[in-house]
């Protein structure tokens, strides 16, 4: 194959893979074909690409999405209090460095909306506990944590932010702490019932032994309906005593500070 030839095929290839228009200067800007006026204003500089308002293309306004074209000449229009680039705009560039100057642009955009997000839903919680008349969140830090994993949450600040964006109402939170300081409080009351019946032991009606106390209600929980044989754990329910679950219960998966140890009775039968 002649040298010449194949070198003539190759520039040929490189120039129509691209695209060379001029700013109103004349300044030549290379881009890929298919490039728009968005391409070309990041081309020129970030600030112009994320300040673009509209285009002029040989003297003619145009859409930002048109496709530019050998030997255009092309005028970015910017304003200063430009709203920013749209993220539609991922959609229409061409180039690699457009796409990743606005992407830049939106993470920056999405970790100040978050951090702002965090700041909020943790005052609006400061404030709900307060009108609930509870204490400072710094002390129900530990229990917020506990029951993240049943909200599907990774972390406080992600619960925060979720909060700060209204995509969890707060009294979900109020609600929860109020629960869990409930169980605290009975769990407390059993603790108590433990140091005065430690040799006690009495079998529930339900056939069910809560070690140490035989003076609470017991009832078998209607979700699971445990049978003798089975592997149990008590849940304290507040001001309706024990309900036994089945240890692999799912409704009990997120509460490991309501439960408490229990066994069967030794006369009762397995079926």
């Amino acid at each position: 194959e002649d040298p010449l030839e194949y070198m003539s095929t190759v520039q040929k290839d490189i120039f129509e893979a691209n695209v060379y228009c001029f700013t109103p200067r004349g300044k030549v800007i290379s881009l890929p074909s298919g490039s728009t006026p968005i391409d070309f204003a990041y081309r020129i500089h970030t600030e112009v690409g994320n300040h673009t308002t509209g285009a002029v293309v040989n003297s003619a306004i145009v859409p930002l999405n048109t496709p530019l074209k050998t030997g255009d000449v092309v005028k970015i229009l910017t304003s200063k209090t430009s709203a920013g680039p749209s993220r539609d705009w991922i959609k229409i560039v061409k180039s690699p460095h457009a796409r990743n100057k606005i992407r830049s642009y939106f993470q920056k955009i999405d970790l100040k909306d978050r951090r702002e997000m965090i700041k909020q839903g943790e005052e609006m919680l400061e404030t709900a506990l307060k009108e609930n008349s509870m204490d400072e969140l710094a002390k129900y830090t530990k229990r917020i944590e506990g029951f993240l994993p049943s909200l599907s949450y990774r972390n406080i600040e992600d619960l925060y932010a979720a909060i700060g964006s209204k995509r969890i109402p707060v009294q979900v939170i109020i609600d929860r702490l109020s629960t869990t300081k409930a169980a605290m409080d009975d769990n407390e009351e059993i603790i108590k019932l433990y140091s005065k019946n430690a040799n006690k032991g009495k079998p529930s009606a339900c056939g069910v032994i809560v070690t140490g106390v035989d003076t609470i209600q017991v009832s078998l929980a209607p979700c699971c309906s445990p049978i003798p044989g089975d592997e149990i754990v008590g849940y304290v329910s507040k001001g309706r005593g024990v309900k036994v679950h089945r240890k692999d219960c799912p409704n009990i998966a997120h509460e490991q500070e309501r439960l408490i140890p229990v066994s069967w009775a030794e006369d009762i039968e397995e079926n």
